[in-house]
């Protein structure tokens, strides 16, 4: 159990690096104090991460487990984030927003850790919205899936976020090359590559995405 709020905050970058602090399938909630902020989960996809930084956002007593009493079916075929989304690019911006309003309410928005995971958090996910285009069911032509990649790897933030993260892995490092590079074609090649690994063989990626 963190001794306190502070010291719970100035440490919750190395809980969602270990992805403990994402969904609430692996939390056990005090119903009290969720019902004291009258939290509900939002009508939107992926409705449970909102739901769960609105739980953290003030809470004053955080504890972890040494053991994991959950299990879940890691990928299907036929699961919500194995499609594609139009609006994922949006969501991500979305989310990340949130991340970035969470770490000012904390007072942390000048912590290096913090906002390298924040930032590394939003780049790595940006990789996975240029994956999403490049989905075979996408129905945006060839010329309009490179016009998207270019408008979400030269956006300030892009920029920003890939000059501050420190991918942990040599195959992050090269991923977000063509980010860095603002190279549009590089960008597309890769999210064609991705997606690939992701259709013919679910295990290697999810073995490739836990270990990124």
């Amino acid at each position: 159990t963190f001794g306190s709020q502070a010291e719970f905050r100035a440490s919750a970058w190395r809980l969602f690096d270990q992805n403990l602090l994402y969904s609430p399938w692996n939390k056990l909630f005090r119903r009290s104090y969720a019902e004291s902020l009258g939290l509900r989960f939002k009508p939107t996809f992926w409705d449970d991460f909102p739901y769960v930084l609105d739980f953290i956002r003030d809470v004053g007593r955080v504890g972890v487990t040494e053991r994991a009493y959950y299990h879940f079916i890691r990928s299907r075929a036929e699961s919500e984030t194995s499609k594609w989304r139009p609006d994922m690019f949006e969501k991500r911006e979305e989310e990340h927003g949130w991340m970035l309003d969470l770490y000012d309410h904390w007072g942390l928005a000048g912590d290096a850790a913090s906002m390298e995971m924040v930032q590394r958090r939003y780049v790595e996910r940006l990789v996975g919205c240029i994956e999403n285009v490049c989905e075979p069911s996408c129905t945006l032509s060839v010329a309009e899936k490179r016009q998207l990649i270019g408008r979400m790897i030269t956006s300030d933030r892009a920029q920003l976020a890939v000059s501050v993260a420190r991918p942990r892995s040599g195959m992050m490092r090269a991923m977000l090359g063509p980010i860095r590079s603002k190279n549009v074609g590089l960008a597309y090649n890769e999210g064609c590559l991705i997606s690939y690994v992701k259709r013919h063989n679910t295990k290697m990626f999810a073995t490739l995405k836990a270990r990124r």
